[in-house]
């Protein structure tokens, strides 16, 4: 029963995704279209567009983390010593720098 119910509120998620992307798409499209056609846009197309790729960006979140699909950023991955001396040894020489520069002037 739990499976079942749980299983119906990932499908209104997921649908409830696409709808605000195609919401979204559709008022790109409707503003374009007003411009050309009628000279003059949506009033407050912006703040409409700004929510609804919020909404979009919070919904397509929600649904790649249940689905164990989201992207994994490794920003210490591309380092030779370990991060810790290195922001160690980094924050020192920005500090002998700056000492540096505070003794020539």
């Amino acid at each position: 029963m739990a499976n079942r119910f749980f299983k119906g509120l990932h499908a209104v998620e997921d649908s409830v995704a696409v709808l605000a992307i195609f919401a979204l798409a559709a008022l790109l499209i409707a503003e374009a279209v007003a411009r050309k056609v009628f000279n003059t846009g949506i009033r407050a197309s912006g703040v409409y567009v700004e929510h609804l790729v919020l909404a979009a960006t919070f919904l397509a979140g929600a649904v790649t983390s249940r689905e164990k699909k989201h992207l994994a950023l490794a920003t210490g991955m591309f380092t030779r010593q370990p991060v810790s001396r290195q922001s160690t040894a980094t924050a020192a020489s920005f500090n002998s720098s700056a000492a540096g520069r505070a003794t020539v002037r």
